[in-house]
């Protein structure tokens, strides 16, 4: 795997918890509570931070497909992504077939008990909806099962055919309410995932035309990022335009970096390598951080210090669970959580 981009999944799993933190202090909180500097910092940094793991998939899909077979690539997903999938959904699914949890942001849970347990369980597993993180999976999952068109398009190279249509059908839909179905989540994204293979594909043709690749790309944020306040949809492109600037910066000064603070380095590394498990894991760490400022107000109502308690709860205990999982499995962690 590209180190940068291991890098550049270090951070996607960050700006991905950290909206989630802010979500659970914004349940907590009035509006009126969130300084508007400060909230507008929040929304251009991390808003669609999902489109970061989109762009990567569609990335490496595109960089490793010398070696594509469907057969082989559907029987590593099943492997690295699936199986982990559905043990990991295990705990959040029984709690809610076996009534431990009675609510739901948008099923109706007493009409999904009409039906038996089996129908319930696949429900959940196909829709993502039992851990509020793990809609990605089943839209990914549809994505995958999309790549021989997707092989096709980049054997082909339509991607100036394709890719003008593809962003234009994101900028005019949404992903669907409460991330409710995957296949219209699978089907709004989609023009991401083939962006990031786009980019792979003239990775080098960006990285040779380095400082106006960046300048270029700098000035398109800046743009979106202000426009996106009045159309929401544009939030995954500012976010394109940000893995341009990072991908580049990185695989620039990636060395130096690593020279000069080989500790920070390391963590990185260590954090971009279990991205994938952080992601598994992490809504379960934040329903725990949300118990705890539900119960005990720690900050008297200081809404940004609640912010980065729930953040530095969900980023520990989440690591510290990856690391007991990998020290009793060892290499049989990666099919149990991801990494």
């Amino acid at each position: 795997m590209l180190n940068h981009i291991t890098w550049i999944r270090a951070i996607a799993i960050f700006m991905i918890i950290f909206i989630h933190s802010d979500g659970v202090g914004r349940m907590l909180y009035q509006p009126s509570d969130f300084a508007p500097t400060i909230d507008y910092s929040i929304k251009i940094f991390f808003r669609e931070a999902t489109c970061l793991f989109m762009l990567i998939s569609g990335f490496l899909f595109q960089h490793l497909i010398h070696k594509y077979t469907f057969t082989k690539y559907i029987k590593s997903k099943l492997k690295n992504v699936i199986i982990p999938y559905v043990l990991i959904s295990i705990p959040a699914i029984l709690i809610y077939v076996l009534s431990f949890k009675t609510d739901h942001n948008w099923i109706d849970l007493h009409q999904l008990k009409q039906h038996s347990i089996p129908y319930q369980v696949m429900f959940f597993l196909l829709t993502g909806s039992h851990l509020g993180p793990l809609w990605f999976i089943p839209a990914v999952t549809v994505i995958y099962l999309m790549s021989p068109i997707l092989y096709f398009l980049d054997k082909r190279n339509c991607y100036f055919i394709a890719l003008p249509c593809l962003i234009i059908f994101f900028a005019i839909t949404t992903r669907p309410s409460g991330d409710s179905n995957p296949i219209l989540a699978a089907l709004h994204f989609l023009p991401i995932y083939v962006t990031g293979m786009f980019i792979s594909r003239y990775r080098d043709f960006f990285y040779l035309r380095f400082a106006i690749s960046v300048t270029i790309s700098l000035f398109i944020y800046f743009v979106l990022s202000l426009v996106s306040f009045q159309y929401d949809n544009l939030w995954g492109l500012q976010k394109v335009a940000f893995f341009i600037i990072i991908y580049l910066i990185l695989r620039r000064y990636e060395s130096l970096i690593i020279q000069r603070n080989p500790v920070l380095a390391s963590a990185v590394d260590f954090i971009g390598l279990i991205s994938f498990g952080l992601y598994f894991v992490h809504g379960y760490f934040a329903g725990i951080g949300r118990l705890i400022i539900t119960k005990i107000d720690l900050f008297h109502g200081n809404v940004y210090a609640t912010i980065f308690f729930v953040d530095v709860i969900i980023f520990s205990l989440s690591i510290g669970f990856i690391l007991i999982f990998k020290l009793i499995f060892n290499k049989k962690s990666k099919v149990l959580v991801g990494c």
